[in-house]
């Protein structure tokens, strides 16, 4: 939507007379103001997809918003494509640390010629408690509140421990 006000508004920096605007060389001068916003809104739309479309810029300012928005557009979708990949990176990496422990625990078991009615236990079991664990957060794995003041820790504490009194 701004940036489709934005492409409108460069129709009103073009010189009347000596420079024509994108609505004037398309003959959207005399379109209702809908019909111009939509047209205003596809261009907007297409700058951010491999879409294309027959409204070009006409004159310099409309030019160096058509180039801005297109940088201001790449550099977006960067972001949020880099801010994704390494979500994902991260997810995976917990997943493989999970994985590898596990495939160790099946290694031990299996050198150490564990009866397998044993092993399924001890998996489930440690299945289980690694899951319990993931769901806990003990204080000791946020290393920040060791910066709390006593004050402040004893107050954590209390209302920590005030529902179970």
């Amino acid at each position: 939507h701004f940036i489709a006000c934005g492409w409108f508004l460069m129709t009103t920096l073009s010189l009347p007379g000596i420079e024509q605007s994108w609505i004037q060389r398309h003959g959207l001068d005399t379109a209702s103001w809908g019909h111009q916003y939509v047209v205003a809104f596809h261009w907007s739309i297409t700058q951010f997809t491999p879409a294309s479309m027959e409204v070009q810029p006409q004159n310099y300012a409309e030019r160096w918003f058509a180039v801005a928005t297109v940088v201001f557009g790449l550099v977006g979708f960067s972001y949020v494509v880099g801010s994704i990949s390494g979500s994902l990176a991260q997810l995976r990496s917990m997943s493989e640390h999970e994985s590898k422990e596990f495939w160790k625990l099946r290694r031990f078991l299996r050198k150490n010629k564990i009866p397998l009615d044993l092993s399924v236990r001890i998996r489930r079991f440690l299945e289980h408690a690694f899951a319990k664990q993931k769901e806990e957060m003990p204080m000791s794995t946020v290393s920040v509140l060791t910066l709390l003041s006593e004050q402040m820790m004893a107050e954590l504490m209390f209302e920590m421990h005030s529902h179970s009194m």
